[in-house]
């Protein structure tokens, strides 16, 4: 596992290697991304699990959905939903459920929070929700990173 490890960033971050479509994309062989050690069987080409968009013109409870199609591990799950306040009243993937207690504000999981939650959690059929409850009109955009 250590030939995956880059020294300057340290062995404490998890394995690294280099993403086959980055030197392509963007002409920089050699830059490293966090990823599964080869092959580990998940794939290269996915690295976001979208759950689709929901508009209202007022308050309202509203599920966003997606049906996982292969195996992948949800690292952290972004929403975004503009300057509306809401609630994340449930999350779950594959029927296990993934927020315990109560709700959270929908705020943990903007992209500009930079302390969200990672879950990690594989997943390997099922299907992914999460439920939210918004203050006001709202349009929503959630999507998990993936490995």
């Amino acid at each position: 596992m250590d030939q995956f490890r880059n020294p300057a960033i340290g062995s404490a971050r998890g394995p690294l290697r280099p993403h086959k479509s980055f030197g392509a994309n963007a002409g920089a062989p050699g830059q490293l991304f966090r990823k599964f050690p080869g092959g580990v069987g998940v794939s290269d080409d996915n690295v976001v699990f979208g759950l689709g968009t929901s508009t209202g013109a007022s308050a309202a409870s509203f599920v966003l959905t997606g049906n996982v199609s292969r195996q992948m591990v949800l690292r952290d799950l972004v929403v975004a939903i503009g300057t509306v306040r809401g609630r994340v009243t449930q999350i779950s993937a594959a029927g296990d459920a993934l927020l315990q207690g109560s709700s959270v504000p929908v705020e943990m999981f903007a992209i500009t929070n930079t302390g969200r939650p990672p879950f990690d959690i594989p997943v390997y059929t099922g299907t992914v929700q999460i439920t939210i409850t918004a203050d006001a009109g709202y349009t929503c955009d959630a999507g998990f990173n993936i490995d």
